[in-house]
């Protein structure tokens, strides 16, 4: 097994960059269960959900929906250093919590989106359709929507974040991160293409399109687990 491997679920990812970097406050948006977000080792959490796919955990210290948070809530508190997004996988929304993490990250923090690799054009299906499936049906498999269409847009756009997506799927049953990191440095944009939104182009182009690295590459990049813990 590869340095890191055992340790690399979303939650585990989040908490390397904490312990790397000496982050103080996080924020996470879409907490459902609070699965992750009871995992996290950082001085100060908050947690949106506003309740509408079974988030109702007690550690929700906000239960209203990220739009709200950061339209009424967020202005009036401290940047955070690191924000994991988990909220609802359309483009148009994650458009939407990206550009409001950004606005609410401080300078040297970073971003962590989840879902953001599909593995297969099953999972991209519409919403609507994963939510008449059943939550109860255990053959209507992942479902990670569009995420995917946000980082290629984002990476197609903003020159000043660095995004690298990390493949966690391929050793555990967790899906795939992103993540992004604002940053003075310009980065090369994508070379924006009329199929860029379609899954098959996306399939044969995603190795670049998402910046996919390995575990192995995020503990190489990021700091051995051995030299932190």
């Amino acid at each position: 097994m590869l340095m890191g491997e055992q340790f690399s679920y979303r939650y585990d990812i989040i908490n390397h960059l904490i312990k790397l970097r000496g982050y103080k406050r996080y924020l996470e948006v879409g907490v459902n269960d609070g699965s992750c977000f009871e995992k996290i080792e950082c001085n100060h959490k908050d947690a949106v959900d506003p309740g509408a796919e079974g988030g109702e955990s007690e550690l929700i210290n906000y239960p209203i929906t990220s739009d709200e948070f950061f339209h009424n809530v967020a202005p009036y508190t401290l940047p955070y250093d690191i924000i994991f997004v988990d909220g609802l996988h359309t483009k148009e929304q994650v458009d939407k919590d990206i550009r409001n993490s950004l606005k609410n990250l401080n300078f040297n923090g970073a971003l962590v989106l989840h879902d953001t690799h599909p593995w297969h054009e099953h999972e991209t299906r519409p919403y609507e359709q994963f939510l008449a499936e059943g939550r109860d049906n255990s053959e209507r498999g992942w479902w990670v929507g569009t995420t995917w269409q946000s980082v290629v847009r984002l990476r197609s756009e903003n020159p000043f974040v660095k995004v690298r997506t990390v493949m966690i799927r391929e050793h555990v049953d967790d899906a795939d991160v992103s993540i992004l990191e604002p940053t003075c440095e310009r980065q090369p944009l994508l070379e924006k293409h009329k199929e860029m939104y379609n899954y098959s182009y996306f399939a044969e182009n995603k190795q670049n399109l998402l910046n996919l690295i390995s575990t192995k590459d995020f503990f190489s990049l990021y700091g051995k687990w051995g030299e932190l813990f």
